[in-house]
């Protein structure tokens, strides 16, 4: 709300206010060793489900404008759990998968120029930050409990409990093309790190992931307040 108050104040112009609609790219990436375990999330680039959400934007002097919106998305990084000192299996290696499951709130704040191309349409360049609220929903990791490869077995159950940060932030930039009441946009979030650390027998071992994001979307302005 304060956020909100403000922008309000500081706007000179229209305000306008809306939902958002579109779909997500994704690639994450990162390898971490954990004891003599290896945790390699090898997602290249993957297409993600639908996103939705609101924004909410005020027009500034000279052009300027800051977008502000509130959506949700859900993101799946899969990862490959092995130990190579492993013996057991020699001369194979021990792989198993495991699927983190993130839903994630984003409040993504980007100051706007316009640049006007016809009377009724206008291409606006953006740059800010993105804050994720992340939640895991499969915090428990099950599935896999040998005797003979307990090492692997105990990354697995440990590793979507506590090591996904409850916030991450990261800069955003892209454009965005606007005609009457619609807009379409195009966002690149920078890439940033989801992941802290992972405990592991009392010890604490770094294990920091990374992901970045192309989010294209559509919105519609189904209130518009010229303020005086």
């Amino acid at each position: 709300m304060i956020l909100f108050s403000s922008i309000y104040t500081f706007a000179s112009g229209q305000i306008s206010f809306g939902p958002e609609l579109g779909k997500f790219m994704f690639a994450s990436r990162g390898l971490n060793l954990v004891d003599s375990v290896f945790v390699d999330t090898y997602n290249g680039k993957d297409v993600g489900e639908f996103m939705g959400g609101v924004f909410f934007e005020a027009d500034m002097p000279y052009n300027l404008s800051v977008l502000t919106s509130l959506s949700y998305r859900k993101t799946y990084i899969s990862s490959l759990i092995y130990n190579p000192y492993d013996t057991t299996t020699a001369p194979f290696v021990i792989r198993k998968g495991n699927t983190t499951s993130i839903r994630s709130f984003l409040l993504n704040v980007t100051p706007t120029y316009a640049i006007p191309l016809t009377k009724d349409f206008r291409l606006k360049i953006l740059a800010g930050i993105s804050l994720s609220f992340n939640i895991v929903t499969n915090p428990a990791s099950g599935g896999y409990d040998n005797e003979r490869h307990p090492k692997v077995s105990a990354v697995i159950r440990q590793m979507n409990n506590g090591t996904v940060r409850p916030v991450s932030a990261a800069f955003t930039y892209g454009f965005g093309l606007e005609y009457w009441r619609f807009a379409f946009w195009a966002k690149w979030q920078h890439q940033s790190s989801y992941t802290r650390f992972m405990t592991l027998d009392g010890n604490r071992y770094t294990y920091r992931n990374t992901w970045r994001f192309l989010n294209l979307s559509l919105g519609y302005k189904l209130f518009n307040w010229a303020k005086e």
